[in-house]
């Protein structure tokens, strides 16, 4: 009786678990993804019918939808070169680049129509500065694309991919931009000349089948001590000359050409006496007015009829003014004279439009550039649409009408395009217990009572589990069936395009170049939080160094990560929890700053200190909780003094550190460090041995000191160009070994991974990517006396039994290496980390296309047999060496998605052994689940969970009668 009563009640415990076991793992969880598009930061813009096209400090050309933000298609320049200019002309986008290359694009759709090179068709007498690019199509129905550009002294003239001209101006002048004229179909050339101090030169030539001087000199007064600037309006009618006392504007809109010099006296409603302490802003393009600017303010000035000057506004100098942008369709290309001066008050900006007087305001904002769309609504309302981006590295949109409202239509964060460090942080508070403060947790056993309270409590919660699912699976059946009746059988057919609703929980930590942070959701991608703790820095400024720790991995307790801010003699450190973006701990120190790192000992809560080591080699420890370290324990570290020197560092111990140089590493004469990797501290190994198929051990030589260093050494003379692989201990400065490899340069990628080494280069001999391949095991030389002596079946013996290792004595591991050719560019490398290390690894090869492949490491087997695998050797699964690794289309795990800018690949380990999760960085950010061994611990698609719940009610069904019938039958017998 008592068993029938447990196996019962086991049952009744067994059904909901496996019920819920059933559906709480899927499949499509591990093809679920997303992607984080960014474009960057916006430098050039025009605008094209309901889009907005934007060239961006990223070095792509993007349609973004104006009326939502979306992208409807971007282009990435090749080889990261940044773009100079941005022009438009009908449905045709052109494209300058700094290293002269000229690029043109559909308007539309961004399909690519033609691309040339100017750079090597150049002069070479001149600078190559970039000056102007100018699309000089004649009309809308033209079927050439005409294209004017200027670089340096030099202008091209382009028709269709092809340069079919080209003029130089003359040796005593200097071009300063290309005007075009749309009415009257004229060239400008507008040039200046700077012969004596005291006299200087403005003229303006036609291009035709000859050149025309159209004007006569334009001179200074004697006496100007310093080189006047030059200013074209933005739709090229006029051009500005300014001096000392005098501003001269050149009419290229009039025919002949008109030159008018003003004085201060002759512009109205200004009150100043000279120029001097003025100059003209070029930077500023403004529709018939130009700026002329001083260190205190900035005066607006407007040219109108007959070249008639007069001021317009002023304001200060550290305002922002812009005007619009051009804005074309099909049949018409349109200038608007609106001007936009920003204000920046407090925490808001007080934008004012002129000439109509909008005084406007936007809240909690920074604008540092901005860009305007004049348009008519369907009922011929004037209405405008301002992109701005703000100093924090949001793009964004909004829209004005004649309410004078500044309605705020959309925005995007633009920084994540720049982001520098990434971390992945798992939410594991369903799975375990985890405490959300830092208080310590006691393990206290439970009396008689509270064990009987926690188990009827249990009891009750899976009969409320039992009858809310029952309910639920009933109402479910009803509403389906009723579904059927009334709308046919095809409502039962799943749904193809519905994502997974068991996704991943979790937080992307994102780090940018400026130090802003960013919580993106692991689920969907979107950002749940957003650091404000670095207001006062710009994104991408120059000199700051910006370094992500995680000091603690979620578990019992939640994560811990801290970034430091290297700003000018001057660091700052903050402490955040990476799920919700909680500050905890924001502190500054005066320290020059020599190196960072997590210090190997920890709390008493598990969260790892953070070491500053200054220029001194003292120590600086920081806690998020404020206190120092009384007493650090003694330690190793080692760092890159630089290109050509690695120290290693020695810490005794004690509450004043200073670190020791304990050991140094000069590289040889002419080799300098590429690539450096380490083994990551959290990756979990399943075994430290290998089972062979002759039924031996390998024992792995899981060193977690190990450092992998690969550096470059250029063609000399007679010595061929080179590659160098150091394998190193950090603890005692060791080598471990030592390989070269001869005609290879450059694009070198390293990753370790357990026992593994892998390395990437580009072999000049071959023309080929080349892949090395390296496993470290322990010295099988003990090993095998002892195998002579005692077999091969023997218990492990000498430092295999040990608990402690030293780096000081430990025997140098065996190698065992090969190479490879992979067919394709690589720019990144990355491994695969599961929980417990039991799925096995995969390399992460990041391509030139933007793309992710994934390496099985049976490719890149070391151990791989020359010829025919023996019997011993398939068991292992070893296939023959092939020096060129297939490369097979169905590993991309990023599918059909790309990457552009790709330069880091993160991975970290999934809730489940079969998971492991990756984040590709570039200017997207794309989040893929992964599962290298496959979903061997999840449920396939076709898993008939209503079967096996109906088998388990069968099952309780069936045991419930036959006890009841086995009582009944003992009864009976009982009674004879």
């Amino acid at each position: 009786m008592r068993r029938n009563f447990l196996s019962t009640i086991s049952l009744i415990f067994l059904l909901p678990i496996l019920f819920q076991l059933s559906i709480s793992i899927y499949p499509e969880q591990t093809r679920y993804h997303w992607k984080h598009e960014s474009v960057g930061l916006v430098q050039n813009s025009v605008f094209y019918q309901n889009n907005v096209i934007v060239s961006t400090d990223a070095n792509l050309i993007a349609s973004l939808v104006a009326k939502s933000g979306n992208i409807a298609w971007k282009k990435v320049i090749p080889n990261n070169v940044a773009i100079s200019r941005l022009d438009i002309f009908s449905t045709v986008v052109a494209a300058l680049c700094e290293d002269g290359h000229l690029y043109v694009w559909n308007a539309h759709d961004g399909g690519f129509i033609w691309d040339v090179s100017l750079a090597e068709a150049q002069s070479g007498r001149e600078s190559s500065l970039i000056q102007d690019l100018r699309i000089v199509t004649k009309d809308f129905t033209s079927s050439h694309i005409d294209i004017v550009v200027s670089i340096g002294n030099t202008v091209f003239g382009v028709r269709d991919g092809s340069i079919t001209w080209t003029w130089l101006a003359p040796q005593s002048k200097e071009l300063t931009g290309v005007v075009f004229q749309r009415e009257s179909k004229q060239l400008f050339a507008v040039l200046l000349q700077n012969g004596e101090v005291s006299s200087t030169e403005i003229s303006a030539s036609l291009w035709s089948s000859d050149i025309k001087d159209l004007t006569a000199e334009l001179r200074a007064p004697t006496g100007v001590q310093n080189k006047p600037l030059v200013s074209i309006t933005r739709n090229g009618k006029y051009a500005i000359f300014l001096s000392q006392d005098s501003i001269q504007v050149l009419s290229l809109s009039s025919n002949p050409t008109s030159a008018t010099k003003f004085s201060v006296q002759d512009i109205k409603n200004l009150e100043l006496n000279s120029f001097s302490e003025f100059s003209l802003d070029s930077s500023v393009s403004l529709v018939d007015s130009f700026v002329l600017r001083s260190s205190s303010e900035s005066l607006v000035i407007q040219i109108g009829e007959q070249s008639s000057l007069s001021l317009l506004k002023k304001v200060s100098s550290n305002d922002l003014i812009f005007s619009s942008v051009p804005f074309s369709s099909t049949t018409s290309l349109s200038y608007s004279k609106q001007i936009i001066i920003a204000h920046q008050q407090s925490q808001n900006t007080e934008i004012e439009m002129l000439p109509n007087n909008y005084r406007l305001v936007a809240s909690d904002l920074t604008l540092v550039r901005g860009f305007l769309q004049e348009y008519h609504r369907k009922g011929g309302e004037i209405a405008y649409r301002l992109v701005a981006m703000s100093s924090s590295g949001q793009l964004i949109g909004f829209s004005v009408d004649s309410s004078q409202q500044l309605k705020l239509v959309w925005k995007s964060e633009q920084a994540l395009a720049h982001a520098t460090a990434c971390r992945i942080v798992l939410n594991k508070s369903k799975q375990i217990g985890v405490s959300e403060t830092d208080e310590d947790v006691h393990f206290t056993p439970l009396s008689l009572a509270e064990n009987i309270k926690n188990f009827a409590e249990s009891v009750k919660g899976v009969v409320d589990f039992t009858k809310n699912w029952g309910l639920s699976l009933y109402h479910t059946f009803d509403d389906k069936m009723g579904r059927v009746l009334t709308e046919g059988i095809s409502v039962l057919k799943p749904p193809t395009d519905q994502k997974s609703k068991h996704q991943v929980s979790g937080i992307s930590v994102v780090l940018t170049k400026g130090g802003q942070l960013f919580g993106l959701s692991l689920s969907d991608g979107s950002i749940k939080w957003k650091s404000s703790w670095f207001l006062n820095t710009k994104i991408g400024a120059n000199g700051h160094i910006a370094k992500l720790f995680e000091a603690r991995k979620p578990g019992l307790f939640s994560p811990r990560m801290v970034v430091l801010m290297t700003l000018e003699h001057e660091i700052q450190v903050i402490w955040f929890d990476p799920l919700n973006g909680e500050l905890i701990r924001k502190e500054s120190s005066k320290i020059d700053l020599l190196d960072s790192f997590l210090l190997p000992t920890t709390d008493t809560h598990f969260v790892h200190f953070l070491g500053v080591l200054d220029t001194s080699n003292k120590l600086h420890i920081f806690h998020p909780d404020g206190h120092q370290k009384s007493f650090v324990p003694e330690f190793y570290h080692f760092l890159v003094r630089d290109d050509q020197t690695i120290v290693g560092l020695y810490a005794k111990g004690g509450s004043e550190v200073t670190m020791n140089s304990h050991w140094s590493f000069v590289l040889p004469a002419g080799e300098s460090i590429a690539a450096m990797a380490v083994r990551r501290p959290f990756m979990k190994t399943s075994s430290a041995t290998r089972v062979t198929g002759s039924r031996t051990l390998l024992h792995k030589y899981l060193n977690p000191h190990l450092v992998a260093i690969a550096t470059t050494k250029p063609r000399v003379a007679d010595e061929t160009e080179s590659v160098s692989l150091y394998l190193m201990d950090s603890i005692s400065g060791r080598i471990l070994h030592q390989s070269v490899h001869p005609g290879c340069r450059g694009n070198v990628n390293i990753v370790i991974a357990d026992n593994d080494v892998v390395m990437t280069l580009w072999n000049s001999d071959a023309r080929q990517y080349e892949l090395v391949s390296i496993e470290l095991f322990e010295d099988r030389l003990a090993d095998a006396l002892l195998d002579v002596v005692f077999g091969t079946m023997r218990v492990p013996t000498g430092i295999y039994n040990h608990t402690h290792y030293s780096s000081f004595t430990r025997r140098l591991p065996e190698i065992i290496s090969k190479q490879y050719f992979f067919a394709k560019p690589i720019t990144s490398l990355a491994v695969t980390e599961t929980g417990a290390g039991i799925s096995s690894k995969q390399i992460l090869v990041g391509l030139e296309s933007n793309q992710i492949y994934a390496l099985d490491r049976k490719f890149i087997n070391p151990r791989q047999p020359e010829g025919t695998p023996t019997p011993e050797q398939q068991e292992e699964f070893l296939v023959p060496y092939n020096k060129v690794i297939p490369f097979n289309t169905m590993n991309i795990v990023t599918y059909n998605n790309t990457v552009p800018g790709l330069k880091l690949i993160v991975t970290e380990a999934g809730l489940f052994e079969s998971e492991s999760h990756m984040i590709a960085v570039g200017i997207d950010i794309l989040f893929v689940p992964l599962a290298p061994s496959g979903a061997f611990d999840q449920l396939s698609d076709d898993f008939n969970r209503i079967a096996l719940v109906l088998a388990l009610l069968i099952l309780f069904a069936g045991v419930l009668i036959t006890a009841a019938l086995a009582r009944r039958k003992e009864l009976q017998k009982k009674w004879k």
